[in-house]
């Protein structure tokens, strides 16, 4: 198994808590930078290199642009959000289905947010760039099927126990949204142990038949 971001100490932390669970099964971080063409590309050739092949690849980003009113909105931030959002994800995903066909199909797995599923004030850009992902993740899925490819989408609201959390209940007005997105979610905000499991699932063999579905994983908050 791969694993790849850009903190290379966040990226070895991860490879221990790994290597733990799994001591037998091989691990290897690469450092990418979804900003950069020539990087998105030499991770995936590291990966044919030294694991003969791709059998799944899962696409998992931040949301990238910031939330607030359009009219204050910083376009250039939304720009290069747009860019990592939507054009690195279709780079990848291309760059991947070509190994995954190799080894006569898989599943990719991309994640978006339920801010481009359920509308809701301040959250235009952020919308704009994950509706588009979920489109993508239809038309892709209809495109590859006959690869024996399939492609599916997690889409959560806010998951808590993560650093991406932390950092936005530091900003009081986005701490108070979130305090009462939990509180109107029956069953709790999700952990990022509640979205593995579905995660490993959408990946396996045991997924064959599931391809082209958004599942929002948000302990009720909504049901789009």
């Amino acid at each position: 198994m791969v694993v790849a971001g850009r903190v290379e100490a966040r990226g070895a932390a991860t490879l221990a808590e790994l290597r733990r669970e799994a001591p037998t099964t091989f691990f290897h971080f690469v450092r990418v930078d979804l900003r950069e063409q020539a990087s998105r590309a030499s991770m995936l050739d590291f990966v044919e290199a030294q694991c003969g092949g791709l059998d799944a690849y899962v696409h998992c980003v931040p949301p990238g642009a910031a939330g607030g009113p359009l009219e204050n909105a910083d376009l250039d931030r939304f720009r290069s959000s747009l860019e990592v959002g939507l054009g690195a994800l279709a780079d990848m995903c291309r760059r991947a289905a070509r190994l995954i066909k190799q080894r006569g199909g898989g599943g990719i797995l991309i994640f978006s947010s339920d801010a481009g599923r359920v509308a809701s004030p301040g959250h235009s850009l952020v919308a704009t760039i994950q509706s588009g992902v979920m489109a993508l993740t239809r038309s892709l899925a209809l495109e590859l099927s006959s690869d024996q490819i399939r492609v599916n989408c997690i889409s959560p609201t806010y998951v808590r126990d993560t650093p991406l959390f932390d950092r936005l209940m530091r900003t009081p007005a986005v701490a108070r949204a979130i305090e009462s997105a939990a509180k109107r979610a029956g069953l709790g905000l999700p952990a990022p142990d509640d979205i593995a499991p579905l995660a490993a699932f959408l990946i396996s063999p045991l997924a064959s038949k599931i391809t082209g579905q958004i599942i929002s994983v948000n302990g009720g908050l909504s049901a789009a």
